[in-house]
């Protein structure tokens, strides 16, 4: 529970970090092909596969292989570390943006899956909330990144500051649960040391 509740936190927050950094850099907008030609059900199956095939693939090889490959030869900390990296730098959407904030915001996506990974010791609960994010920023994020207000063609506005709350607040929720989970994880006998 502590684990995809902050999952959940962390997704929030990622949301304004992304709305946040929309507004510094022009983001082109929508991944999706234009879907208004099939059935809704179809259209729908098609967004959740893609929301569900991508977080599985990742999850096993980046949290599930690689991350444990590093944390028998380094510290936890370090392999979290080197795994958000490596996860900040891979090719991610939206295409043909511009790569320092894709960088940013992969790599603090990139420390939630770590840590949960870490310390749940699976990538169960990262697949859950990884799935859930995607589907978060296919339908409800992207698709409106076009029409968002550059800050420095029109200032900050009410809604840029509501989406730096919206960062600030759900990044100490995070952080908090994180902390419980540990907690949790230290409490569970036959678990490793976190």
């Amino acid at each position: 529970m502590w684990a995809w509740l902050a999952g959940a936190c962390a997704v929030v927050a990622l949301v304004g970090y992304w709305i946040i950094l929309a507004s510094f850099v022009r983001m082109p907008g929508s991944v999706l092909p234009d879907l208004s030609a099939f059935p809704w059900w179809t259209a729908g199956l098609a967004v959740a596969a893609g929301a569900a095939i991508s977080p599985l693939c990742e999850q096993a090889g980046l949290w599930g292989y690689w991350q444990v490959a590093l944390e028998r030869e380094y510290s936890g900390p370090t392999a979290i570390i080197v795994t958000a990296v490596v996860f900040a730098v891979l090719p991610h959407p939206p295409v043909h943006t511009a790569l320092w904030p894709k960088w940013i915001f992969f790599f603090l996506a990139g420390l939630t899956f770590s840590t949960m990974a870490y310390v749940t010791d699976s990538i169960l609960p990262g697949l859950a909330v990884h799935g859930l994010a995607l589907l978060v920023f296919f339908v409800l994020v992207w698709p409106y990144d076009p029409q968002r207000r550059l800050i420095f063609e029109a200032g900050a506005d009410g809604w840029f500051w509501t989406h730096v709350a919206q960062a600030a607040i759900f990044s100490v929720l995070a952080c908090w649960a994180f902390r419980r989970l540990r907690q949790a994880s230290l409490e569970n006998p036959g678990r490793r040391p976190v």
